[in-house]
């Protein structure tokens, strides 16, 4: 009876840490936090998905850093601009443009070709949530207003190991 007994102990013992140590979460395809391939942006504005098709990063070489994100789908092209290359959340605020510290800027145009057709920020953020050598990741937000038209919302943006 007790080795009856200590079987059915060990046996539920390694049984269990079977099962606890064999089930987790699902992996993403990139073994990272990203539901995105590399090298892909996506958002949603106004309600609808967009993913881009085209991604442009540059750093200008002035005496100042700044990082420059311009993303295309079809006609439309989203614009982000960070005040410095480094990891970090970067406030948008129309009012706030030239005070020191991390800020932001961002652009969205449902038609690029037409230079009228573009609504700039006036609040939001942009989060650089890694910044390497050769690949920028983050997210971000921001609502975008044009005169005499409904602001933009632009929510839930997120890219991923876009090049340098």
């Amino acid at each position: 009876m007790k080795k009856n007994l200590l079987f059915l102990l060990m046996f539920s013992l390694l049984s269990s840490a079977l099962i606890f140590t064999s089930c987790g979460d699902d992996d993403d395809s990139n073994g990272d936090n990203s539901s995105l391939a590399i090298g892909e942006m996506k958002m949603t504005v106004d309600g609808t998905e967009v993913t881009t098709s085209t991604t442009v990063v540059s750093e200008p070489s002035f005496n100042f850093s700044q990082m420059l994100i311009q993303a295309t789908s079809g006609t439309t092209r989203v614009s982000l601009t960070c005040n410095d290359i480094t990891e970090g959340t970067y406030l948008i605020d129309v009012n706030n443009l030239y005070t020191p510290g991390s800020f932001g800027n961002a652009t969205y145009s449902p038609n690029y070709s037409d230079i009228l057709d573009q609504y700039g920020s006036v609040s939001g953020s942009i989060t650089l949530s890694e910044v390497t050598a050769s690949t920028v990741s983050g997210t971000f937000n921001f609502v975008a207003s044009k005169s005499g038209a409904q602001n933009v919302s632009v929510t839930s943006g997120e890219f991923y190991k876009l090049a340098k």
